[in-house]
């Protein structure tokens, strides 16, 4: 694995579709804190499965963001995981869809479902 940026004193968001084991983000999670990353967040779409848990756990991410797609359970959370809801994104597609309205501009405005601001 290779870093071609300067992130000493950085803030680092790494984004991925699936955390499945977290091996591989686990990995660049490690690089980025070793080459001087002051933080590193981590971004999936689909959740977390128990063998990723003591990965994500194990206080190389500030904040591990996902999303609801797939339900986790209660003895997978760790303190630094947050679950986002896509029930508005689905309700408002199959609106769309029914009412035949288009989804393209509907899902560029939907991208981001919480804010935060990172110092």
């Amino acid at each position: 694995m290779n870093l071609i940026v300067d992130v000493k004193g950085k803030v680092a968001v790494m984004v991925d579709d699936m955390i499945d084991t977290a091996g591989t983000i686990a990995k660049g999670a490690d690089l980025l804190h070793r080459e001087g990353g002051r933080e590193v967040y981590a971004c999936s779409t689909h959740a977390v499965s128990p063998p990723a848990i003591e990965r994500l756990s194990s206080g190389l991410f500030q904040e591990v963001i996902i999303t609801n797609t797939i339900p986790v359970s209660e003895k997978n959370y760790l303190p630094q995981l947050t679950v986002l809801s896509v029930a508005n994104l689905l309700v408002e597609s199959i609106w769309r869809v029914h009412d035949d309205y288009p989804l393209c501009g509907h899902y560029t405005r939907s991208i981001v479902w919480s804010t935060w601001s990172i110092g």
